[in-house]
């Protein structure tokens, strides 16, 4: 087939350093969205190939050279661009870089590693497209080079075979990182119409681009980020019966589900704050630089003490950005500053009832908080460091920043919620107040359920803040009971 790509370039302005030419932004785009990426054939003779050359017309292209160039794309756009960024991001990351990952990694001797590869696979592709979901499976199996324990059989139906390769997964260490693949397109309408297929099987037949699991999960499973339930006894099991297959694990339930709320409304928000600095660093007015602050105790997302760190209290109507590190507030004399100067989110002032909660404070930091200072979104650190020379530095692990800012670029796709405990972050559309946060062994990130007659998964989520390890000291403490649950 062919493709057709409209000229694109970078073009040198001395009043911006670069720009992108808006015009052939469309030929990339064009490039970068169709439909013959999301084809499972595609993708898996890609996987297999030693040479990768795109053709259009007369030019040719190699894997290294897109490589290149969506390489200096995505340092770019993040830096002068905002409305390409998540296209950029996610073809990128599928086509190229989680591509040569895997090719690196493909030659496995071990069992262990080959249940591990297939695991990394089936979150990475389950976006793409077949028109059979049982050869999706079989290529898969095949990529990871497992036929011996699951040969191709088209006598079995889609639901039957995901659930075999479960089983199979959870001889793997007891490994339950395929429910990041459960998540149904709308889950109420699933358990109305399918009362018999199971909430953690995926519906094949429904699944679109806009109901498949978050593709940066792979860093979550390859980052091994999440330990928290290193201590739970018990193998998980799947029980099959006339009603569906059913599947019992071991595991805590942390917190609940408070309040959701739509992630649509601060999608531009973030733009206007960084506007905002702008203009109090081009004021003639010196004065106005002199912002109050809020100093506070500080730890990374790792949980170690990094002192205290003096944060400007911007205008109420400003918005402080979800962000990629967490902010802890330390009860006692930090608490009667906060209460002096209340820090306002905005348009989150109902996560927030009567103020920030005493023990997790929301305030957002960016990746360039990685040793400048704080302002989200604004990827200047000298030109920031001119705010407030008092400020204190806050360094986090640059790989659990890299991980949550990736996490946080597919939010459209996903709700904020607020767990009665205090934290926030993302979850699936589906999620409903009430709804229980829960950890399992084998599962490096953690899951929301629903209580019904059976727990009924909802799909994996994203607790800002919730610092690794935290639920070990939870359950040391008493304050939560391990559990078994049955999900349908």
């Amino acid at each position: 087939m062919a493709l057709v790509a409209r000229e694109f370039r970078l073009t040198n302005n001395q009043k911006s350093s670069w720009r992108l030419e808006l015009g052939p932004w469309k030929g990339l785009r064009e490039f970068h969205d169709h439909v013959y990426w999301t084809r499972g054939w595609i993708f898996q003779e890609m996987f297999l190939s030693e040479h990768l050359v795109f053709m259009c017309q007369e030019v040719f292209i190699t894997v290294q050279q897109l490589k290149i160039l969506y390489s200096a794309l995505y340092r770019f756009e993040r830096s002068r661009e905002t409305y390409a960024k998540r296209w950029i991001e996610n073809w990128y990351n599928f086509s190229m870089v989680q591509l040569s990952l895997l090719w690196k990694t493909r030659s496995l001797e071990t069992r262990s590693d080959q249940m591990g590869m297939l695991q990394r696979i089936l979150v990475l592709t389950t976006k793409l497209r077949v028109s059979d979901p049982r050869d999706k499976i079989y290529s898969l199996i095949a990529l990871a080079e497992l036929q011996e324990t699951l040969k191709p059989d088209y006598s079995i139906p889609a639901r039957s075979l995901y659930i075999s390769t479960c089983n199979e997964l959870l001889g793997f260490e007891n490994g339950l990182n395929f429910l990041a693949m459960g998540r149904m397109p709308t889950l109420d309408q699933h358990l109305t119409t399918n009362p018999k297929v199971s909430s953690w099987v995926p519906n094949w037949h429904a699944v679109s681009q806009h109901a498949g699991s978050n593709p940066t999960l792979e860093l979550f499973l390859q980052g091994d980020h999440y330990k928290a339930a290193d201590t739970l006894n018990g193998s998980p099991l799947i029980l099959e019966s006339p009603y569906g297959a059913y599947l019992a694990v071991h595991g805590f339930v942390v917190d609940t589900v408070q309040s959701v709320h739509t992630a649509a409304a601060h999608d531009d928000v973030g733009d206007q704050l960084m506007a905002h600095i702008i203009s109090i660093l081009n004021s003639p007015n010196k004065k106005e630089l002199e912002l109050p602050v809020l100093q506070v105790a500080c730890r990374t997302l790792t949980g170690d003490a990094v002192g205290d760190i003096r944060i400007p209290c911007l205008d109420p109507s400003s918005f402080i950005d979800l962000g990629f590190a967490f902010v802890d507030l330390v009860a006692g004399e930090h608490r009667t500053t906060l209460e002096k100067q209340p820090f306002h989110v905005s348009p989150f002032y109902d996560i927030f009832p009567g103020g920030l909660n005493q023990k997790t404070m929301g305030i957002a930091v960016s990746e360039h908080f990685l040793g400048s200072t704080w302002i989200p979104r604004y990827r200047n650190p000298e030109r920031i460091r001119s705010i407030s020379p008092t400020e204190q530095l806050l360094r986090i692990d640059t790989r659990k920043a890299e991980f949550m800012e990736r996490g946080l670029s597919c939010m459209r796709l996903r709700t904020v919620i607020r767990s009665s405990k205090g934290y926030f972050g993302h979850a699936p559309l589906d999620t409903k107040v009430g709804d229980q946060i829960c950890i399992f062994k084998g599962c490096a990130f953690p899951v929301i359920l629903r209580k019904q007659p059976h727990y009924v998964y909802v799909g994996p989520c994203f607790l800002l803040g919730f610092m690794d390890g935290e639920i070990v000291g939870m359950a040391e403490r008493g304050e939560v009971q391990e559990e078994r649950f049955v999900i349908h």
